[in-house]
């Protein structure tokens, strides 16, 4: 939990330099968005200029703004929906607030990832098999309050040594992040939007309940992703008669459980 604070106070906070195009242009380049949604995300675009993508804010309040800027009403259930998923695809993350009282305040959404030309990672490590789940971090509705100085208690896991072990929460962000990096690479024609979001649920719980976290280094992340992936997809293939099997082995379903 954070104390909230100015735009100028959470800009330190960013980690990278905001570009609110770029954000837009890697959002459209992982999920198809529906009109209502892309409304959203121009707004979020927005309002993450001032903050170099840092903003805090209540879904009351986005909600309000919302129809102000495109004369059209939504709901707080589908403000709701399209934050929760831009978390799950690791494009943004979503940081509960308290005001100097200890009481909650407004959210503080951070932008995770925007359009780099060169961002795919190295993939020539072997990790093992198997899979990580989405970070959800439940946040109640709030109303604006008092902004506050922020205390420098923000944890930046991406500044850590790249051998160092991450902590649960952390490792289940990156993991997840690395998986969905990879969504155009194997759900096409195997699992819808619906499906590759629950399959990399189930994956990543399943991995950090394993407590893999304290196995695999900050640095093998992503190929650990692209390997399980990969494996997860295979065994996919194979049980849909895609490719040939030429062998015999135990299968886990990720996406039915069986």
């Amino acid at each position: 939990m954070l104390l909230n604070g100015t735009s100028e106070e959470l800009a330190k906070y960013s980690t990278l330099d905001y570009d609110s195009n770029k954000f837009i242009k890697k959002v459209k380049e992982v999920w198809e968005f529906s009109s209502l949604q892309i409304r959203c995300i121009y707004l979020i675009s927005d309002l993450a200029k001032k903050g170099n993508g840092v903003f805090s804010i209540a879904h009351s309040t986005f909600k309000h703004m919302f129809k102000r800027r495109f004369k059209k009403d939504i709901s707080l259930s589908s403000v709701k929906r399209i934050y929760k998923l831009l978390e799950k695809l690791g494009l943004i993350s979503i940081n509960v607030g308290k005001r100097k009282n200890q009481t909650q305040s407004a959210n503080i959404i951070r932008i995770e990832q925007q359009y780099e030309e060169s961002t795919e990672p190295t993939q020539n490590d072997s990790p093992l098999e198997t899979p990580f789940e989405s970070r959800n971090i439940v946040s109640k509705e709030t109303n604006n309050g008092e902004q506050q100085p922020l205390k420098n208690d923000f944890v930046n896991y991406q500044k850590k040594g790249i051998n160092t072990y991450l902590n649960p929460n952390d490792f289940k962000y990156e993991l997840e992040k690395a998986c969905n990096d990879l969504y155009a690479t194997y759900s096409i024609g195997r699992w819808n939007k619906r499906q590759w979001l629950k399959l990399v649920s189930a994956f990543v719980k399943e991995t950090v309940s394993r407590g893999m976290n304290r196995k695999i280094p900050n640095k093998n992340v992503a190929p650990y992703a692209y390997a399980s992936l990969k494996n997860i997809a295979h065994k996919h293939d194979l049980r849909n008669g895609k490719v040939k099997k030429n062998f015999e082995g135990l299968y886990y379903d990720w996406l039915n459980g069986d």
